[in-house]
C-alpha cells in the first residue's frame, strides 16, 4: 500500500511540477497576446488613416468632377443657344432675300404685263384709227 500512495505522491508531484510549466506558458502567451493587441491597435489606427485619407480625396475628386461637369453643361448650352441664334439668323436672311427676290420678279412680272397692256391698247388704238379712217 505504501508503494502505491508514494506512487501517488510522484503522480501528483509530476502533475504540479506540469501545472507549473503550463502556468508559465500561460504567462507568456499573455504578454504576446498584449504584444499582438498592441500591433492590431496600431494598424487599426493607420488603416483607420489611410481610409479617412482616401475618403476624403474622393470627395474632392467628385467636387472637382461636379465642377467641371458643370461648367462643360454650361459651356455646352452657351455654344448651343449660339448656334440657334446663328441659325436663326441665317434662316430670317434667307427668308429675307427670297422674300427681295419674290417681289423683284413680281414687280418685273408686273412691268411686262404694263408694257404688253399698254402694247396692246397701242395696237387697239392703232386698229381703231385704221378702221375710222
Amino acid at each position: 500500500m505504501e508503494a502505491r500512495i508514494a506512487r501517488l505522491e510522484a503522480d501528483v508531484a509530476h502533475l504540479r511540477s506540469d501545472v507549473g510549466d503550463i502556468k508559465g506558458d500561460i504567462r507568456r502567451l499573455h504578454g504576446r497576446i498584449d504584444g499582438l493587441r498592441d500591433k492590431i491597435d496600431a494598424l487599426r489606427d493607420r488603416l483607420d488613416g489611410k481610409v479617412d485619407a482616401v475618403q476624403a480625396a474622393l470627395a474632392d475628386l467628385r467636387e472637382r468632377f461636379e465642377v467641371d461637369l458643370a461648367a462643360m453643361k454650361d459651356g455646352f448650352t452657351g455654344e448651343l443657344a449660339a448656334t440657334k441664334d446663328g441659325f436663326t439668323a441665317a434662316l430670317a436672311a434667307t427668308k429675307d432675300g427670297f422674300t427681295a427676290d419674290l417681289t423683284a420678279t413680281k414687280d418685273g412680272v408686273k412691268a411686262e404685263i404694263a408694257s404688253v397692256r399698254d402694247g396692246v391698247k397701242a395696237e387697239i388704238a392703232s386698229v381703231r384709227d385704221g378702221v375710222k379712217a
